[in-house]
């Protein structure tokens, strides 16, 4: 559950230059992370039906009744906005030119190209290939955040410039 603080840090970043593109993000971003989690849970309970000693007439009928029906559809759609936010962020990045464009590109495709290789059954070197990507894109943006001054994040959460000295 990274993805939440580091999106709200990225967005930190872009707001001000992209607001429309990143207050988007944000609302994509949430429902689309609870989807991906109800996903990802699914998967750890088909883990547990493999498991030996496990009842498999019982444990095909509760997969077929979960996974196999019309109600994944809109589970599997709203997932879908989790990638779509972070390309919302990215497009961002790359559109302000905040970050290197191939750290933009990098931030903005890889969670979508890991995203669609998973739904369609790529080879999970895929799905790391991309996260190791999204983490590569991540870098200029992590090296950005540890050289703004204190003053800096104050300023920007107030609203305006803070003085070199306090008053």
């Amino acid at each position: 559950m990274l993805a939440l603080p580091a999106f709200a840090g990225l967005a930190r970043f872009v707001q001000e230059h992209r607001p429309t593109l990143v207050n988007l993000g944000r609302v994509l971003l949430v429902p689309g992370t609870i989807a991906l989690a109800a996903l990802v849970a699914m998967e750890l309970v088909a883990w547990q039906m493999a498991q030996p000693g496990i009842d498999r007439a019982a444990m095909v009928l509760l997969w077929e009744n979960t996974a196999e029906n019309a109600g994944i559809a809109p589970l599997i759609l709203a997932a879908l906005l989790f990638p779509v936010a972070w390309l919302l962020v990215g497009a961002g990045l790359f559109l302000a030119r905040l970050v290197p464009r191939w750290s933009a590109a990098l931030v903005g495709l890889a969670q979508l190209v890991g995203f669609i290789g998973e739904l369609s059954g790529a080879p999970k070197w895929l799905a790391v290939a991309a996260q190791v990507a999204f983490a590569i894109g991540l870098i200029p943006l992590g090296i950005r955040a540890l050289r703004q001054q204190d003053a800096g994040w104050a300023a920007s959460e107030l609203g305006g410039d803070m003085p070199a000295t306090p008053a």
